[in-house]
């Protein structure tokens, strides 16, 4: 007869059920012990939890509480789906919030819905102090939260909102260094609210919402282009983020990730050691002189798709130590690295890049030894390059 496993090693395949998010089954093991049955529950509640309707608060609120609601002080990330609770369950709610003591990410979907009427519970999500990560999901007036929260933020994500001015100095948003942004207007894009927000903001994602492809990192169509100097409202808007830094805004970011018409848009001053750009299909590089003239990165990781960006001969004259080219092409222009390369060579050139890492999607035959000698032909002041060949793009150009 088999000798059944102890508390410890079943304790461990929970863990790992529950990384895996198979909840149900680690949720079983409880049931035979009482040290599982306590372990259990605290395993439980350290992943992501998700609340989508009112019967999982109802049901959260009830685990949470158990074992003299020893149990809440082991939340971590908490994600808020619904947005529409009632005075009961909004009631019962903040009595258990406060003794989240040990949360770090908090995910509010229409928070302005969500604490709407409920001032208990707008004083029990204010009153957390350990959160590091919030997001905040829509509504106009969903950013007003970030005024009365205790916590000091290090990662912020504003999917659709925009900034109030009145949050400058708010004791949430001090310390930021991380801040996600996801646009669909271009009100979104003024500058100076975020730059008088977050002083210390060192790492800067702005995302274009009609982009966004849900189904992978980086979307696949194009939505919105801007060409040479963009339409006029673009172009004012890009003088009026300009015009908001004359008198003092950031002094240097570690890293802005954005596609190439949106940071033309932004007109950034300061210095980007890292700059992450998207260049969607269609989308040619005239913009690309300007904004390296801006922002004077180091290291330049650039994704090409399609083969827009052969409409137009660049020049690059901006210095670049390093460069990191995703090229996600179509079965033809991958099959004509001379073409490609050649195009490239004359736009990159002129900036004395160094270094190249060069990704390739699969698309057919690739021949990487033919690619690594255009480009150690076509660019002289490269002192090393790699190739890699990743994936299979059938499905994302």
């Amino acid at each position: 007869m088999a000798r059944p496993m102890n508390d410890d090693v079943l304790i461990s395949i929970m863990d790992i059920l529950v990384l895996e998010s198979a909840r149900s089954t680690a949720a079983a093991f409880m049931s035979l012990s009482r040290r599982l049955y306590h372990e259990g529950g605290k395993l439980l509640l350290s992943g992501n939890i998700d609340l989508r309707t009112s019967s999982d608060v109802s049901s959260f609120i009830a685990f949470c509480l158990a074992e003299d609601a020893s149990r809440a002080a082991c939340v971590r990330d908490l994600t808020f789906t619904i947005n529409l609770l009632s005075p009961a369950l909004a009631s019962s709610l903040a009595e258990v919030i406060p003794r989240f003591i040990g949360i770090k990410k908090l995910v509010l979907t229409r928070a302005d819905f969500l604490l709407r009427g409920h001032d208990a519970l707008s004083r029990a999500f204010a009153s957390l102090t350990s959160l590091e990560d919030l997001t905040l999901i829509k509504g106009s007036a969903s950013a007003e939260f970030l005024t009365t929260l205790q916590s000091n933020l290090r990662n912020l994500t504003l999917f659709e909102i925009m900034i109030p001015r009145g949050l400058t100095g708010a004791q949430s948003t001090a310390e930021l260094s991380t801040l996600n942004i996801t646009y669909l207007w271009m009100d979104i894009l003024v500058l100076e609210p975020y730059i008088n927000t977050f002083p210390r903001l060192s790492r800067l994602t702005v995302t274009n919402g009609a982009l966004r492809d849900l189904n992978s990192k980086r979307p696949r169509y194009a939505a919105f282009s801007c060409g040479l100097g963009g339409p006029q409202d673009l172009q004012n808007l890009r003088c009026i983020n300009q015009a908001a830094q004359v008198d003092g805004g950031w002094e240097a970011l570690e890293e802005l990730d954005t596609d190439l018409a949106t940071s033309w848009i932004l007109g950034l001053s300061c210095k980007v050691v890292r700059l992450v750009l998207y260049v969607p299909p269609e989308t040619d590089l005239r913009l690309l002189p300007e904004v390296l003239r801006d922002v004077r990165p180091e290291v330049l990781e650039l994704t090409l798709t399609g083969d827009g960006f052969l409409q137009h001969v660049v020049s690059i004259p901006s210095p670049l130590d390093s460069m990191i080219l995703t090229l996600a092409l179509s079965e033809r222009d991958v099959g004509m690295p001379k073409r490609c390369v050649e195009h490239l060579a004359r736009c990159f050139a002129p900036s004395g890049v160094q270094i190249l890492q060069l990704k390739l999607w699969r698309l057919g035959n690739v021949d990487a030894e033919v690619w690594m000698d255009c480009f150690q032909r076509g660019i002289p002041s490269l002192t090393e390059i790699k190739l890699e060949i990743v994936g299979d793009m059938h499905d994302n150009v």
